[in-house]
């Protein structure tokens, strides 16, 4: 018998993947159309992309170049999908969040402290 031992971001990452493909799949209204230029149009209603959103927050932002301490995603609102844009606001917060800035040989620290930032966000 073989025994694998996922630790706890793995579990976290295979239960987001299994939400997408279930939602996908079976829980939003979806509809499919393969148009003759070979693209393929997907109709989401916003109530259910509304709930799937909502549950995965507020999501921890792991391995952000030059900044340390723990950053979230505390909510998205105002999403609007476009045909060639997606917009859309967010709120990031964090506490104890410090920038790491390089300047030549020299390792610069600025301590940002507690951060609570509303964000507007455009997505080509």
């Amino acid at each position: 018998m073989w025994v694998i031992r996922i630790g706890r971001d793995m579990k976290r990452r295979y239960r987001i993947l299994l939400c997408l493909v279930f939602i996908f799949l079976f829980s939003l209204n979806t509809f499919g159309q393969k148009n003759d230029d070979e693209n393929i149009a997907i109709v989401l209603s916003a109530q259910s992309l509304a709930k799937f959103v909502t549950r995965l927050l507020p999501y921890e932002i792991k391995d952000v170049n030059n900044f340390s301490g723990p950053i979230w995603i505390r909510s998205i609102k105002n999403v609007k999908i476009e045909k060639d844009k997606i917009s859309l606001s967010s709120n990031i917060y964090g506490k104890d969040v410090i920038y790491n800035l390089e300047i030549g040989n020299y390792v610069s620290k600025i301590k940002l402290g507690n951060i609570d930032m509303l964000n507007d966000w455009d997505i080509y």
